[in-house]
């Protein structure tokens, strides 16, 4: 039983998947459009659903407004211009670091602090909330937090008819409330408050809308709100430009914060850029103050000599000895100078490259004697730098391309260093040598007079902390014009304005999702209906689908009005539709007739229960009877007799009680209204109809009905489900095979190939029932001809076994039956 069960569902999905391969060169677009129409119910159920629900997104979402501001960064190199000095760095600049700042949850943290944000207003309802940004009709003043689990909580504030306040909040799942006249101060274990409203009658109208509330809000968990509705990007990287957005459902509360965030940002920014000049500029001043007091020293001292001495003018000194000692100490005074210059180089590049501020290192080196030796090296880091920022903004840290532009970075770095190490040396070098000249020189002046010798060394150092402090003060004045040169703008070219639109849920997307979500969806489901068919819908399937050569007798449309059982409908209206299709049927069975006999045995069966079997055989034989044909209609479905249903009778003898010898034929012979026309009911139902069928009885019974009947109408069991019909169908001049569209299987073919090939049946012929013939509008019209002119295409549609409403089809139907 296992395997047979597995078997069947191999074979199920065998044939669906063989549906699904053969869909696009054996699609049938007739068929489609009929599946499609019989769905229309669930196709207009979805649509409903799919538009109500694109209806309930627009009403119950909070509306997002958004607003936008466009900013351009520029900068002005005024040490360029005015000290002819040249900033290597500044044309490099990219607008990445910008963005990133902006960003930041840093500035988005100032911002929201520079707002009034510390206490928050809302309107809830039902559903939505809204929030009132900074007060629409209340106002808390003087507000002091004492207990911190209060941040965050929602305190609702109802106004009574007696213009009382009334507070309610909950800390802790202990739920708090107050009460206080208006315009007192409100005292709690957890804040101090007083409560301002502007208009009592406003109040009073919208709280019948909802409930007012405010909070005391946790800036920093704000912030990282506001940051997830922030979006920075740059507009165009040639005009420095970067666009800004904030969303929120506030609408003045967009424009304040992005207006907020883009002023702390240029405030920000220009901090940061003036830090390291004033560095710079701190570290000279310390240092002129140092040389002025050794200035100072050393011009006293020469005074007090000279006063001592009584020396007013140096005569036996040799001009160019002088001159060179004055030479050699100024170059020893710009080598140690250049010495310390070198120094702190090296200690802002090696303390942290990743880090470093480009701008620490720009004041120390423009205008130095190396400046040209460093330039190409500090200029290559800082691309680096850039590229490395660019990066890590969109990577993590253990990316390839982050690991190799660091290990690049380390490189420069060390390059940079042993740079500087090698003009340290060369400047140790000269300043050896120059004190091993200087040396030389000063030895010769021992032999001068004493006081003379004395002179000079007091004037060279004179001379010396005044050259040393002319140095300093130029230092000064260029490092200062260096630090306002480079000044940083942000000019405002779109500022935030008040959105008037929201900018979601958007109407017209919603709209065109809905749309788009119908359309698919009925596509979906109308293909799913397409493949999912498997019920046979013409005379054409059955030929396809068999392997032996059946013969076709035709197709019957469906009958439209509502009869409770299978009966005789033919001679209601014998011009109908219905008679004209057993008229072609009774043609072309004496095509397919083979037998001499002029008496003929048809033989009526299909696989199960509901195909029409009984309801062909009944109209089949009045049909014939009506060629002023004698024709008798017998009823061998004993399992489930229907004959005498169909013409009005009792079931009180027949059939059963013939093969068993209990009644003669004529007591058991029924006469009908249609002249001509007899029948034998099923008779009581007996406990094995399959044995009295092959007793022996059934051919007596048959030859004797010869002798006064034309024609022989079997209405046999369906063979699907018992075997008791395959003899009757085998011995029968004509077997028919009865199918219904929309109701058989197609699988149920290969019963009628099992009669054929196995029981060696081979003049089985077919006949398709209920067709409905309105399927033809959608452009699906072909099928066997046989002389019968009202098409045998596909058809769909109630039989008789089906309750139909014959009353006139409502406006709705009508539409949806119109091509």
């Amino acid at each position: 039983m296992i395997e047979e069960e597995i078997s069947k569902r191999n074979d199920s999905f065998e044939r669906y998947r063989e549906r699904l391969t053969n869909f696009s060169s054996e699609f049938e677009i007739g068929l489609f459009l009929y599946l499609t129409r019989q769905i229309w119910v669930w196709m207009l159920l979805i649509v409903i659903v799919c538009f109500g629900l694109g209806f309930l997104y627009i009403r119950y979402t909070p509306p997002q407004y958004k607003a936008k501001a466009l900013i351009q960064r520029t900068s002005q190199d005024n040490a360029r211009r005015i000290l002819n000095v040249k900033n290597p760095l500044q044309e490099d600049e990219t607008l990445t670091g910008d963005v990133e700042l902006l960003r930041s949850p840093l500035l988005m943290e100032k911002t929201v602090a520079s707002l009034p944000l510390q206490i928050r207003y809302f309107l809830e309802g039902k559903i939505l909330k809204h929030e009132k940004y900074n007060g629409s009709l209340f106002l808390v003043e003087d507000f002091q937090l004492l207990n911190s689990s209060l941040v965050n909580v929602p305190i609702y504030v109802l106004l009574k008819p007696d213009k009382t306040i009334h507070l309610k909040y909950t800390v802790d799942e202990e739920t708090f409330e107050f009460n206080e006249s208006l315009n007192e101060s409100f005292s709690t274990e957890h804040f101090i408050c007083s409560i301002q409203i502007s208009d009592l009658n406003r109040f009073y109208a919208q709280q019948n809308d909802g409930e007012f509330y405010f909070l005391y809000s946790d800036l920093e968990k704000l912030a990282s709100e506001f940051s997830a509705m922030l979006e920075v990007s740059i507009a165009n990287s040639n005009a420095n430009t970067i666009g800004l957005s904030f969303t929120h459902p506030n609408q003045v509360l967009t424009k304040d914060v992005l207006g907020a965030l883009i002023e702390n940002f240029d405030q920000f920014d220009s901090i940061k850029r003036s830090e390291s000049s004033n560095r710079i500029v701190e570290f000279i001043a310390m240092q002129k103050d140092s040389v002025s007091k050794k200035l100072k020293e050393s011009e006293r001292m020469l005074k007090d000599f000279k006063d001592t001495n009584k020396i007013r003018q140096v005569e036996g000194m040799t001009d160019s000895y002088l001159s060179r000692i004055e030479e050699m100490e100024s170059e020893l005074v710009k080598l140690d100078v250049d010495e310390e210059i070198l120094n702190e180089i090296a200690t802002v590049i090696t303390d942290n490259p990743l880090e470093l501020d480009i701008y620490n290192v720009l004041p120390i080196l423009i205008g130095s004697e190396f400046e040209s030796n460093l330039y190409t090296l500090i200029s290559v880091l800082h691309k680096k730098l850039m590229l490395y920022e660019d990066l890590i903004s969109e990577r993590t840290g253990d990316h390839e391309e982050i690991k190799k532009i660091r290990s690049q970075i380390d490189v420069q770095t060390k390059l940079i260093s042993e740079g500087i190490k090698s003009l340290l040396n060369k400047t140790m070098t000269r300043k050896e040598t120059l004190t091993g000249k200087l040396n030389k020189i000063e030895s010769k002046f021992y032999n001068l007079p004493e006081k003379e010798l004395e002179y000079g060394r007091l004037d060279r150092i004179f001379n010396i902390n005044d050259k040393y402090y002319t140095l300093l003060l130029e230092k000064q004045t260029e490092y200062a014009l260096t630090r306002v040169g480079i000044t940083s703008n942000t000019n405002m070219l779109s500022p935030p304005k008040i959105p008037e639109y929201q900018d979601s849920p958007s109407k017209k997307i919603v709209l065109a999702i809905s749309v788009i979500a119908s359309i698919l969806l009925c596509v979906l489901i109308s293909i799913f209906r397409y493949l999912a068919h498997n019920e046979i819908t013409s005379l054409n399937e059955i030929s396809s689908i068999s392997n032996a050569s059946v013969s076709i007798l035709g197709m019957i449309p469906v009958y439209k009005n509502k009869i409770p059982v299978s009966q005789m409908i033919i001679n209601q209206n014998p011009k109908s539709m219905i008679a004209e299709s057993f008229r072609s049927i009774r043609t072309n069975m004496e095509f397919v007739s083979s037998s001499s006999e002029k008496t003929k045995v048809i033989g009526v069966t299909s696989t199960v229960s509901g195909e029409g079997k009984t309801f062909v055989a009944i109209n089949l034989a009045g049909i014939i009877a009506f060629s002023d044909k004698k024709v008798i209609v017998l009823d061998l479905d004993m399992r489930k007799p229907k004959i005498h249903l169909g013409f009005g009778v009792e079931n009180v003898r027949g059939m059963s009680t013939l093969l068993i010898g209990k009644e003669k034929i004529n007591n058991c012979i029924n006469t009908s209204e249609l002249p001509g026309l007899d029948f034998i009911t099923a008779g009581p139902i007996p406990p094995n109809p399959s044995e009295l069928i092959i007793n022996g009885e059934l051919e007596k019974i048959i030859s004797e009905l010869k002798k006064t009947y034309h024609t022989i109408v079997v209405d046999n069991p369906p063979v699907g489900l018992v075997t008791d019909g395959i003899s009757v169908i085998k011995k029968a001049d004509i077997p028919i095979y009865i199918f219904r569209a929309n109701y058989s299987k197609k699988n149920y073919v290969q019963n009628l190939d099992r009669l054929m090939n196995e029981h060696k049946i081979y003049k089985l012929s077919a006949i398709l029932n209920g067709v409905d013939t309105s399927r033809k509008r959608y452009g699906y019209n072909y099928g066997y001809g046989y002389g019968y002119g009202y098409g045998y295409g596909y058809g769909y549609g109630n039989s008789y076994y089906e309750e139909e409403n014959s009353k006139k089809s409502t406006f709705i139907k009508r539409i949806f039956r119109k091509k």
